[in-house]
């Protein structure tokens, strides 16, 4: 196994291929062991140096170790690439097993389990890669994309259920970090398990945790949604017997309305659940969306700083570079900090939040006696203020407590308008042409 490296470095030389190709395979200086890194090392600096790679012997003579190359045979990098992968996957399993060994020797079981999440982070990103795109073949498949839509009418992305929102947005898109900011009693959770229902029923894999709900309150929720039923007569233990009927039924039918079969998964949680675990997990089960209710409750226990304001932006940058890297969409709620409530500056958990988001809504009260009372219909502005395209809306949202439902009212401002406006105008330069 020792040769592997020498064989992807001499591949390298002897094929003149550019020395980031390594990188676009996902590899790097810790893929390669003593004197292969030692000559990786030399190779790279002497090609950044002179523009050229240098010659085998050169190596040899730097390394110190004559005809190292002389009986490897020259395959393509990409064979090579997939040994070093392989290797790399080795010594990680081999290193875990030791580790675990000595672990439940000492009863350390916690530790134990910490280090199988590590690991198992470790060993996938081993198969990540880093590759440059042509703009031409992006462009088209813009095209390509374009006339998808073109034949498909209707929002592309997972709907978020509401249906201005979704006209606006086109749904949440593959690589998407949508943000909901709102101060406490805002309806956040309401929000957005009516959306993770709504992408259920497109027959999207869903999966959704809630550092702060527990896991029947979370399921409590859905199904009342689902039968329109009041929440708290769920919890006290007062439907009647035609409910009770009611509610099993929705229960033992398929969520989706297309019958695909699709799944809805709720992530075991609480307060300070690790971000890296949420992100282990949706990489083994590759759900088609995210959802994630209190964002700003999640930490990073792979970083060790005493500023919180560091660790929670470590969890927004985590969570938007796995959005990314598995092209789904990730919708999750944040909070407003008390002195500022409703600015975009004022998204608690960092000042980037609203930055790296794809659209950031917020939700607010329409009326302030809302705030104290429990009438059982009451309402919202969602507001859409910073769109993918620099959209802006504002909606109404109507919530039933006697019926679970939370539902689009009525538009106050937004995309229609916009595209209504801009077709008036259109027809006033025609006009004037003519």
């Amino acid at each position: 196994m020792s040769s592997i490296g020498f064989g992807a470095l001499k591949a390298l030389v002897t094929q003149d291929i550019p020395f980031s190709e390594l990188i676009e395979h996902g590899l790097d200086e810790n893929f390669f062991e003593g004197t292969e890194k030692q000559a990786y090392l030399f190779i790279k600096n002497f090609r950044y140096r002179h523009n050229k790679y240098p010659e085998i012997r050169t190596v040899e003579a730097e390394i110190g170790k004559d005809g190292i190359f002389e009986n490897l045979p020259v395959e393509p990098i990409e064979h090579w690439a997939g040994e070093l992968r392989e290797r790399k996957q080795f010594w990680l399993l081999n290193q875990l097993q030791k580790e675990i060994s000595q672990n439940l020797h000492s009863n350390k079981v916690d530790d134990t389990v910490q280090k199988l999440s590590y690991y198992y982070d470790l060993i996938n990103q081993t198969s990540v890669g880093f590759s440059l795109h042509d703009l031409k073949e992006e462009q088209l498949k813009v095209i390509d994309r374009h006339n998808e839509i073109q034949l498909n009418p209707g929002i592309s992305g997972i709907p978020f259920g509401f249906p201005a929102l979704d006209e606006l947005t086109y749904g949440n898109q593959p690589g998407d970090l949508n943000l909901l900011a709102g101060v406490t009693g805002a309806c956040k959770s309401y929000f957005i398990l009516r959306t993770a229902l709504s992408a259920a029923e497109a027959g999207a894999n869903v999966m959704f945790i809630s550092p702060e709900m527990p896991l029947q309150q979370i399921g409590r929720r859905l199904l009342a949604m689902q039968a329109n039923l009041k929440d708290s007569d769920i919890r006290k233990g007062k439907l009647s017997y035609y409910a009770v009927q009611k509610a099993k039924n929705i229960i033992n039918q398929p969520i989706n309305i297309e019958g695909k079969g699709s799944y809805f998964k709720i992530l075991p949680s609480g307060l300070y659940s690790d971000v890296n675990n949420i992100v282990s997990i949706c990489s083994e089960y590759k759900p088609d969306i995210l959802l994630i209710d209190g964002i700003y409750l999640l930490k990073n226990h792979k970083i060790r700083s005493n500023s919180a304001w560091k660790e929670d932006e470590s969890v927004y940058f985590t969570i938007k570079n796995f959005t990314l890297h598995a092209n789904i969409p990730t919708f999750a709620t944040t909070q407003y900090n008390r002195a500022k409530p409703g600015k975009l500056e004022g998204t608690r958990g960092t000042q980037g939040a609203e930055q790296i988001s794809s659209n950031f809504l917020s939700l607010e009260f329409e009326n302030q006696e809302d705030r104290d009372t429990m009438r059982p219909i009451q309402t919202r502005l969602l507001k859409v203020k910073k769109g993918r395209d620099g959209d802006s809306a504002i909606i109404r949202i109507k919530l039933n407590f006697n019926k679970t439902t939370i539902n689009q009212d009525a538009v106050l401002s937004g995309y229609s308008y916009q595209e209504d406006a801009e077709d008036m105008y259109q027809d006033d330069k025609y006009m004037e042409e003519i």
